[in-house]
């Protein structure tokens, strides 16, 4: 019985002893095994190319120089009298359509031409008749839209005709108001003539062109002065932009 035992003892340690030996022997063939199975299932990556950087543009400075414009062939600028020079009045235009052409008022030396005096009659309620190039021109009391369609007016605030200050006369530049301003030249004369058959003579002594109504004013000048002003250009479709202020000095 005790034989038996140690039978199947040994047995077991004789089985447990090749068993070791067997794996001891077939341990570096599975680990082999494992490394390739292990180097197949792992796709090997090739890295990419790095791309080259992209140079940054370069950006050339070129300086230019603009040379200075030659001052002879550089228009001035009218330079317009202080605000302290002049008076506002109100101002009334009229569209007029007239030929488009026209011929500003020669300037310069005086053409010393005398204008005869004609025999001229003063119309009832006007406030007096200015002869301008032979031409008579009624002028009214009043210088509302209404009487401006008729004819010309006198600012009944300004001087009166031969009195201190400066007697101002507004009109529309068609054949009935002012348009023969026009032909006007300095040193012309222009005559008043009152509804008492006195008379007074201006002579032209300054004509200006204005580039719109606000620079419309009275000048604050001494002496005795008639002032008639229009507007400008004498031909022009539609309303003019500008006015035309002509001054004259009693004679």
């Amino acid at each position: 019985m005790i034989e038996n035992k140690e039978k199947t003892e040994m047995r077991k340690t004789i089985i447990l002893l090749a068993l070791l030996a067997l794996l001891i022997f077939a341990a570096p063939f599975v680990v082999a095994r494992l490394s390739e199975v292990s180097d197949e299932s792992i796709p090997e990556v090739t890295p990419e190319p790095t791309a080259e950087p992209t140079p940054t543009p370069t950006i050339e400075v070129v300086e230019i120089v603009i040379p200075a414009p030659d001052e002879s062939c550089t228009p001035k600028p009218t330079v317009s009298p202080t605000p302290d020079f002049w008076t506002e009045y109100p101002v009334i235009d009229e569209p007029v359509t007239e030929p488009p052409t026209q011929r500003p008022p020669s300037g310069g030396q005086s053409s010393g031409t005398p204008t005869p005096i004609p025999q001229v009659s003063v119309p009832k309620g006007a406030a007096f008749v200015l002869t301008i190039k032979g031409k008579n021109i009624t002028i009214a009391k009043k210088i509302d839209e209404k009487t401006l369609e008729q004819s010309p007016g006198w600012l009944d605030s300004s001087a009166k005709p031969g009195k201190e200050g400066v007697c101002v006369v507004y009109g529309h530049r068609n054949r009935n108001h002012f348009q023969v301003l026009k032909d006007i030249d300095y040193g012309d004369s222009i005559l008043v003539t009152m509804p008492d058959g006195k008379t007074y003579t201006y002579v032209i002594e300054s004509t200006k062109i204005l580039e719109s109504d606000e620079e419309l004013r009275i000048p604050t000048i001494s002496g005795k002065h008639l002032m008639l002003t229009t507007c400008y250009p004498f031909y022009y479709t539609g309303h003019a932009p500008k006015k035309y202020v002509v001054i004259a000095s009693l004679a």
